[in-house]
This record gives C-alpha cells, sequence and structure tokens, in this order.
C-alpha cells in the first residue's frame, strides 16, 4: 500500500513539475520554446553566451569568421546538429535536456534567470498589401504597408521576406528611368550581427543595399545589340562567337530594359544580385587562406559560381558583400510590379505607340504577302489544268490550233458564267452580247402637228 502511495506521489509531483515548467517555457521563465524555423540568441546579461537554431539540419559553426562570429552552416549529420545544439550544457542534466527538448520541444535557459535570458530587440515590418486591399491605380510604392511602430521580438526567421520599392532607377543607355517594386527573401548566416551588433535596426540597411545594387545595374549592366543597335539579348561577358557576328556590348535603354526578363533563372537582375550581393570574391579567398574551410564551403554551397565570378568583384560600399556585415545573405530576388518613372512616362507611351505601328504593318504586310501567295498558287493551278487539257486534246488527234481555240472558248464561258451578264450569243471571236439596260427607255418626243 505504501508503494502504491509513493509511486501515486512522484507521479503527482512529476506531472505538478511538467505543467508547471509548461507555464514557466511559455513566459520564457528558467525555460523557453524555439519555434521551428527560427533562431534564439541567449545571453548574459548584454553579452551573447549561445544561439540556439531551431532550422532543419543547420547547426552553428564550430569555427569563426575573420571577425571572431559563428555562422548557421549545415550539419554533417544528425548526430554533429544535436552535439552542437546542446554544446555548452551542465554536465549530467544533457540527458534531460534532450529528453525535454525532443518530447515538449522546450530548453532549459539557466538556473541564473533573469541574468541569464533569451535576448529580445525591436525591429520594423513592412508587408505587401492583399489583393482585396488594394484600390484601382494604385502605385508600386503604395502597395508597401509599413508598420507605423516597430514591434519587440526574441528570435530571428531564417527566411525573411521583404519587400521593397526602389524608384527613379536611371538607365546608362538613354537615361530614363524605371521604378521597380521586388520581393526579396533573406537568410540569415551570422545571427549575432543584425540582433546584437545592429540591435535590431538591420532591415533599412538590407533595403539600402538592395537600392545600391539595382542603381549599379541600371548603370553598369550591358547588353549585345548587332550593327544597326538592335537588341540581341542581354550578356554579362562577350563571347568570340558573339564578337564575329559583329555584335557590341551597349548600356541599358529603356527599350532594351523592356525585353530583358524579369524573373527566374534568365533574369540578369536576379543573376547579378545573387552572385554578388552576398561576398565579394576576395572575402571568400581570405576565409580560404586562413583556413575557415567550414565557413568557404557554406559560400560555395550559397554561390556555387563565386570562384569563376567575374561579376561585382568588390561591392561599392560593401567591399566584403552584404552577408559579411549585416548577417543575411539574399536568397530570392522577384519584381512583383514595374513601371516607368514620370520622367519617362512620355518616352513609354512613345515606344508602346511605335511598337503598335509596327505590329499593325506587319499585320498589313503578313496580309498582302498571303494573298500574293494566294494568286499565285491559282494562277499555277490554272496553268496545270489548262496544259493538261491542251496535252489530252493534243494526243487524240485535235490540231494545236483548235486545241487553242477549244481552250479560249473554255475560258471565256467561264468569264462570263462568273460575271453578272444575264445574256450571252457565241460568235467565236466576234461574239456579241446583251445586257438588259437597267433604266427605263424615254418615249420620244412627239412631233407636234399643224394647225
Amino acid at each position: 500500500m505504501e508503494n502504491i502511495i509513493t509511486a501515486g506521489l512522484v507521479i503527482s509531483i512529476g506531472i505538478t513539475l511538467f505543467i508547471i515548467i509548461l507555464m514557466m517555457a511559455n513566459k520564457g521563465v528558467y525555460f523557453t520554446i524555439i519555434q521551428q524555423g527560427t533562431v534564439v540568441l541567449i545571453v548574459v546579461g548584454e553579452s551573447l553566451r549561445a544561439i540556439w537554431p531551431n532550422v532543419g539540419e543547420l547547426k552553428i559553426s564550430q569555427e569563426s569568421d575573420l571577425e571572431g562570429r559563428h555562422w548557421l552552416v549545415t550539419a554533417k549529420n544528425e548526430k554533429d546538429r544535436i552535439d552542437s545544439f546542446f554544446h555548452g550544457c551542465m554536465r549530467g542534466t544533457i540527458w534531460f535536456q534532450k529528453f525535454l527538448w525532443n518530447t515538449t520541444g522546450i530548453r532549459f535557459i539557466s538556473f541564473m534567470w533573469p541574468q541569464i535570458k533569451r535576448h529580445s530587440f525591436n525591429i520594423s515590418r513592412k508587408r505587401l498589401r492583399e489583393s482585396g486591399e488594394e484600390t484601382p491605380g494604385t502605385s508600386l510604392k503604395d502597395r508597401i504597408v509599413v508598420s507605423n511602430n516597430s514591434s519587440e521580438v526574441s528570435e530571428l526567421l531564417f527566411f525573411a521576406p521583404r519587400p521593397v520599392f526602389v524608384g527613379g532607377i536611371e538607365l546608362a543607355g538613354d537615361n530614363s528611368r524605371v521604378d521597380i517594386l521586388a520581393l526579396c527573401v533573406w537568410q540569415l548566416v551570422i545571427p549575432s550581427l543584425p540582433a546584437l551588433y545592429l540591435r535590431g535596426d538591420f532591415y533599412p540597411l538590407l533595403d539600402a543595399a538592395i537600392e545600391t545594387a539595382l542603381v549599379n545595374f541600371g548603370a553598369a549592366h550591358k547588353v549585345a545589340v548587332d550593327k544597326k543597335g538592335v537588341f540581341q539579348h542581354h550578356t554579362f561577358s562577350f563571347t568570340e562567337e558573339e564578337s564575329q557576328k559583329g555584335w557590341e556590348p551597349a548600356p541599358l535603354t529603356y527599350s532594351h530594359w523592356l525585353q530583358i526578363p524579369q524573373a527566374g533563372g534568365d533574369s540578369p537582375i536576379q543573376q547579378t544580385l545573387l552572385r554578388s550581393l552576398n561576398f565579394s570574391k576576395s572575402y571568400y579567398e581570405k576565409l580560404k587562406v586562413t583556413g575557415k574551410t567550414e565557413l568557404a564551403g557554406f559560400v560555395e554551397r550559397l554561390n556555387p559560381e563565386i570562384e569563376t565570378s567575374q561579376v561585382g568583384e568588390e561591392s561599392k560600399g560593401v567591399p566584403s558583400g552584404v552577408t559579411p556585415r549585416f548577417g543575411f545573405a539574399l536568397r530570392s530576388f522577384r519584381i512583383i510590379g514595374r513601371e516607368a518613372h514620370g520622367d519617362t512616362k512620355e518616352l513609354a507611351m512613345a515606344l508602346l505607340a511605335k511598337e503598335t505601328n509596327f505590329h499593325q504593318a506587319e499585320g498589313l504586310r503578313a496580309k498582302a504577302q498571303g494573298d500574293r501567295d494566294a494568286m499565285v498558287s491559282r494562277a499555277e493551278g490554272e496553268m496545270a489544268r489548262i496544259q493538261h487539257l491542251t496535252s489530252a486534246l493534243t494526243k487524240n488527234g485535235v490540231s494545236a490550233e483548235k486545241a487553242g481555240q477549244v481552250v479560249e472558248t473554255m475560258l471565256r464561258t467561264e468569264n462570263v458564267r462568273d460575271s453578272n451578264i444575264v445574256t450571252y450569243v457565241e460568235g467565236g471571236s466576234r461574239a456579241s452580247v446583251l445586257i438588259p439596260s437597267t433604266t427605263k427607255p424615254t418615249s420620244a418626243p412627239k412631233e407636234e402637228q399643224e394647225p
């Protein structure tokens, strides 16, 4: 009986402790819950103690970068990820912490709470308007909703979508300007940078980096044109084959801008940003020279063309790249809307009118060509029919002269049949044609009688 009572007390105490832990975890007291797809930073006072990611197969790197910061990198296997996640735990408590995490998704912070706690910070938020929120004529800039007040958060998103509007991007070819509304998806790489070093004020810096990159794209990107200046395709570097064709590099004009792909893998804007914005080639080479093989390999996975890339050797204003400066890497760039800037509206309308007239002219030319082909086909068919008839007559002993007369008579009667003639009298080459008059004959005036 005593054993049953003891077992019941133990179970009751266990359940009570479990409920208490859940309540404290929900409030962030001594315990915490880490949502999937987020990263939590644990601080001692205001100094970093640990980084806890709950992001798939990623872990915190063993190596630190050139500035002594640890990155989110891909784990070798599940054991490597778990060992990294529970690194630094008190000996003798790892088994309990693993059990608690695997069964409830809760992590123990410290007995020294709140001196050791989950770090929180303020961020600004922007989002795109829902389709139902837009009104006709809404400008690209007004499609972004900016939160008036910054909100306090205690975790970083691994993937952070962020809309950005960049207006008045000047194209070097004709000094025209364009406006772009884009959706950027950023991947967290160095958690300590945005949360601790930048104190949550990182989104405006990422927006500014995108704006600078787009301005540079409009000023520096080249397209291939032929000898007449006609657009062929966009390019990053000219091959020998293109040079042999007589193509030349030309800066972007508004007409070129309308012809280059704006989204997907063929978009030169997306290619340029993904290849050159995150890391400079010199920074990658410094990681290799200093023996940061784990971090250098992660850079290669983010940008497989980093070793051979000739684009963006050094980004203006961000010589090492956006990721070492702000902690995020651009993973996706999609243009949602584009339009001519106010200064370029007239040029856009003129190009539209030019394209409309061109296609109308192409339609008229196609119609005339079709009519011509039809006439040629009918003529060829008639010639083949006449040759076949003449050949048949001569084979049956009819002289060439008589055969010609037969063909002449046949063609004449067919023409009469297809015309509006009502009465026809055959008379050889002197045929008479009677056409009824459509007007009534007027009667001749009567002669005056002599009185």
